[in-house]
């Protein structure tokens, strides 16, 4: 046993070392390969070149409120107190770029406390430094290195909270919950889940008010944040419509990063032939909006780019029954939980006039991973032809990334 630990050991600090240099070849190359990485720090660097020239005061109470800037006034504070430290472009970048380690690194933690399978710690470098969203925002300096760094520690906590609800661990899966949520917004959404965990399975009631009050006190920022987002003059649409516009796109993705843990399982050929009415039903639905929503010209994901390459992108809604129909099927042991899930899901992608897969597709692993309850789950994922098809996923991502590169194509 010991031999075959050191093993695995020496075979993840192999891959560990040899993925990290291809960073490091992006990195010198000014890789781009989800799109949009170069662009997107061109704009950083003009908000903090610009925004700041009266100090933060006036970042905060001048230049922000009377510009149309979708992110975090904190992520841009955290940024020119950086810049103004290293002074130099490409060693800030680099030092971002280090910083993104600590993401695959918890990761990996967060994947011992829940499975114990060893070999599946190979799972994290394979996702995170194949994605394309990984190696652009870890090149590029992208707001997600901080936010993701946080909420990957916040769910560290909240999933080590399973074992003993320890009222230190749920704080602090709160606590940097939060300062994820004052980084990317959006990822405040994930408390609602958090919450559903407590009342469900916490014991002591009385406690979660008290978990409630500190989480509310220290949410204010993002509670005003919110109201300046959905006041920005390009976010005028509903979020009903955007949701109504992106939901395709969303089931889309959806089914795509289900597919490892479908292709272990041929019953779900069955379950769609057996559960024909539900299937047709959706079938129909989403066929019905997609003849009210236009094909996106930028962003919507890896598998409407191929419709459009191939001239077939009104048959998307096949990809977004299927992806319903696989929530379903991977779901049903724990349909109200997972469909809660689900909505919070949806609403952390799909509220913004866009929806980008190159911005998300770490946070769907996170939740197939972590905060979805699949069907045997561990089961599924403890079989090696798991991580061989995660692997050839993602493989098949970069790839597809690299044909339709463009900036912000995905």
């Amino acid at each position: 046993m010991k031999t075959n630990f050191f093993k695995i050991n020496q075979l993840i600090l192999i891959v560990y070392i040899l993925l990290y240099v291809s960073l490091i070849l992006g990195f010198i190359y000014n890789e781009d390969v989800a799109g949009g990485g170069e662009l997107d720090r061109s704009f950083q660097k003009n908000v903090t070149s610009f925004g700041f020239v009266d100090g933060i005061k006036g970042f905060l109470f001048i230049f922000y409120p009377t510009n149309t800037i979708i992110h975090s006034p904190v992520y841009y504070i955290l940024i020119h107190k950086l810049e103004n430290l290293i002074n130099n472009e490409n060693v800030f970048r680099f030092f971002l770029m280090n910083i993104f380690l600590l993401i695959p690194l918890t990761l990996i933690r967060i994947l011992k406390k829940k499975f114990t399978h060893s070999y599946l710690i190979l799972l994290i470098p394979l996702i995170c430094f194949l994605s394309p969203n990984f190696r652009t925002i870890a090149i590029w300096s992208g707001r997600e290195i901080l936010s993701l760094t946080f909420l990957c520690i916040s769910i560290f906590y909240y999933i080590n909270s399973f074992n003993n609800f320890f009222l230190k661990n749920i704080f602090l899966s709160f606590l940097f919950l939060i300062c994820a949520s004052y980084i990317s917004w959006e990822y405040g959404f994930i408390s609602i889940i958090y919450f559903i965990e407590l009342i469900i399975n916490f014991k002591k009631k009385s406690k979660i008010s008290l978990i409630f009050l500190f989480n509310l006190i220290l949410s204010l920022p993002f509670f005003i944040y919110v109201i300046k987002f959905m006041n920005l003059g390009n976010y005028d649409q509903s979020i009903l419509s955007n949701i109504f516009d992106n939901i395709p796109y969303f089931f889309s993705i959806y089914f795509f990063y289900s597919l490892p843990f479908l292709f272990l399982n041929t019953n779900f050929i069955r379950y769609i032939i057996k559960n024909y009415l539900l299937s047709f039903v959706t079938l129909i639905i989403f066929y019905i909006i997609t003849q009210y929503t236009e094909i996106p010209e930028i962003g919507g994901g890896i598998l409407i780019k191929i419709l459009q390459f191939l001239g077939f992108s009104k048959l998307i809604f096949i990809f977004s029954t299927m992806g319903i129909l696989s929530f379903f099927y991977l779901s049903n042991k724990k349909l109200f939980f997972n469909t809660l899930v689900l909505i919070v899901l949806i609403l952390q992608t799909c509220i913004s006039y866009h929806f980008f897969q190159k911005y998300i597709d770490l946070i769907f692993i996170i939740y197939f991973l972590f905060l979805f309850k699949i069907n045997n789950v561990n089961e599924i994922i403890k079989k090696k032809r798991f991580i061989i098809n995660l692997m050839i996923l993602n493989f098949f991502y970069l790839f597809v990334s690299l044909i339709f590169r463009t900036n912000s194509i995905l």
